[in-house]
């Protein structure tokens, strides 16, 4: 782990290479378009109101009137978060009559979060 001495200095205090190390961990990067997508997916979950829903469509699908109910927000707030959340394919929607059900695109995106949220957390 990674003292967080305020003694340390930021950077080292001479500039040397480990071409093996570095060449190795070059190789071993996730490639920049998944960064990209990564980030992409982070940027559209950070707001409260749209991690809710994400929680809520791990549970269970819904329509956008029910979640609306279960957020107590209005429809077209719900509707706006809802529209980031597939622009960046993280929600799916399929239409059943006149009702827009409402599902997560990946279904273990909630236990991601989860464990994400616990080492954040530092637990």
């Amino acid at each position: 782990m990674l003292s967080h001495d305020k003694n340390v200095p930021a950077c080292c205090r001479t500039v040397c290479f480990n071409d093996e190390k570095i060449h190795d961990l070059r190789r071993r990067l996730t490639p920049e378009t998944r960064l990209q997508r990564l980030a992409e997916w982070h940027k559209a979950l950070g707001h409260p109101v749209r991690l809710t829903i994400v929680r809520v469509l791990a549970m269970e699908d819904c329509c956008v009137c029910d979640l609306a109910n279960i957020l107590a927000q209005p429809v077209s707030t719900v509707s706006q978060h809802l529209k980031t959340l597939r622009q960046s394919g993280l929600v799916a929607a399929r239409q059943e009559g006149k009702l827009v059900i409402c599902s997560l695109s990946h279904s273990d995106l909630w236990d991601e979060l989860a464990l994400q949220s616990k080492v954040y957390a530092g637990e």
